[in-house]
């Protein structure tokens, strides 16, 4: 992102050095567009079009669920973008349900029910 990108669309708020909120609890009532660039969260747009519907993606998320369109919307992207993005996670949650959902149990020694 260009320090004049950042200029244009973000308040002189806060006062330097001042420290980033650490839980959504302290940001949700933050002014916007999201004064944070270096936020892991804030969506911030490289180009100089028009910014993002949203400033934070915890913002988005908040709203609620949204459609493959709309999250193209939401980051500027194209409908085949975020579907790819979308079917990479789904791999990604497939392949780590494969694995062990919880601890072996150490098999007990005695039958559960006697006869």
């Amino acid at each position: 992102m260009s320090a004049a990108h950042v200029a244009v669309h973000l308040p002189i708020w806060p006062e330097p050095g001042t420290p980033r909120p650490r839980l959504r609890a302290e940001c949700a009532s933050l002014p916007r567009p999201c004064p944070f660039p270096e936020c892991r969260h804030h969506l911030a747009s490289d180009s100089q079009g028009p910014p993002f519907v949203y400033s934070c993606a915890l913002d988005a998320a908040d709203d609620g669920a949204h459609t493959i369109d709309e999250v193209a919307e939401i980051l500027g992207a194209t409908r085949e973008e975020i579907r790819d993005v979308e079917i990479a996670a789904l791999r990604k949650l497939r392949t780590a349900l494969r694995g062990p959902l919880r601890p072996p149990v150490a098999e007990d020694k005695e039958p559960l029910c006697q006869s």
